[in-house]
């Protein structure tokens, strides 16, 4: 799947260039033949996905618009005007679609209810679960309390994540860039302080500048005063 990434992601319709298909037909392209009448480009809101790849050799399943939340250098290499072309792509889309009920659904947490019912022992492809679900780690090198979005199978004993071994160190690394962040977020809500509110930011690696942020904090608190007021 690596090896055939950069020949597929490097040749990909834009959100423009589909929205701009949507004007002059009438109709999203969601067909494969319907893709071939759009223009493609290298990489389109994968930019950051593509140094992934390229650097540390793994293959990131996000957009740039996701994955660039957490990395200093995104802003440098992230693709802006597909971001900004998905936001125009939604807003078009949303004007354009026609409401109705179906009875089908979209959530995940149906089938995972339906295999924990039926213990089907499924597989689920993404889960939000605790890295030291059920006494092991799923992924080696990160703590046991972290949360990870990871594989897991489903049965009647609950949910259980199937284990990654250790992560190359490089790509852990990005990962572990951001469990300070976390553990010092956890401690400012458990012992309600705003000292430590603003720790977690100083320590987030895509703040890049202090002067405001202790007002920016002062601010977001008073704005959501009913949901933020016990950080003192």
């Amino acid at each position: 799947m690596r090896e055939k990434a950069p020949k597929f992601f490097g040749n990909m319709p834009s959100l423009n260039k589909m929205f701009k298909y949507f004007k002059e037909t009438g109709q999203w392209p969601e067909k494969p033949e319907d893709l071939t009448h759009v223009e493609t480009e290298a990489w389109p809101e994968r930019r950051v996905f593509q140094v992934i790849l390229e650097k540390f050799g793994l293959l990131p399943i996000t957009s740039d618009s996701h994955f660039g939340e957490y990395l200093p250098w995104a802003y440098d290499v992230t693709d802006h005007k597909s971001i900004l072309d998905f936001y125009r792509f939604y807003k078009g889309f949303l004007t354009q679609l026609q409401p109705k009920l179906e009875l089908r659904l979209s959530e995940r947490v149906v089938p995972i209810i339906e295999g924990i019912v039926t213990n089907s022992g499924y597989e689920e492809a993404a889960v939000n679960i605790p890295n030291g679900n059920a006494g092991q780690r799923i992924i080696d090198n990160l703590p046991d309390w972290i949360a990870v979005e990871a594989p897991a199978t489903i049965d009647q004993n609950g949910v259980h994540g199937v284990p990654l071994g250790d992560l190359p160190h490089g790509f852990a690394s990005l990962l572990t860039n951001q469990i300070g962040i976390h553990a010092l977020t956890a401690d400012a809500v458990i012992h309600k302080s705003k000292a430590l509110a603003l720790q977690a930011l100083l320590v987030d690696p895509v703040v890049g500048q202090y002067d405001g942020l202790e007002n920016l904090l002062n601010t977001m608190i008073e704005y959501q005063q009913p949901w933020l007021g016990y950080l003192q």
